[in-house]
């Protein structure tokens, strides 16, 4: 985090180079795949691989729950739908 602020660039930048390379290994023992493809299986925004996990399956699947501040700055939680899949 350090070295990305002192470069002026988003820390993910320094994994995933999205417009400064064309590929990157998103693995060490895999073949080089379009770096915005890449960064996006490394923030879950596509699975590009073998889909997400039975965890993030199931996780997605379950309920979500948020919470926030009352007046009094008493924490009121929320059940949220689940995501899905």
């Amino acid at each position: 985090m350090v070295l990305a602020k002192a470069l002026h660039v988003a820390p993910i930048c320094l994994i995933y180079p999205v417009g400064l390379v064309d590929r990157v290994q998103a693995l060490s023992d895999e073949e080089p795949t379009d770096t915005f493809a890449a960064l996006q299986w490394f923030t879950g925004e596509s699975y590009g691989y073998d889909g997400p996990s039975r965890q993030l399956r199931e996780r997605r699947a379950a309920p979500q729950r948020t919470w926030s501040m009352d007046a009094e700055g008493n924490i009121v939680w929320k059940d949220a739908p689940a995501d899905g899949l």
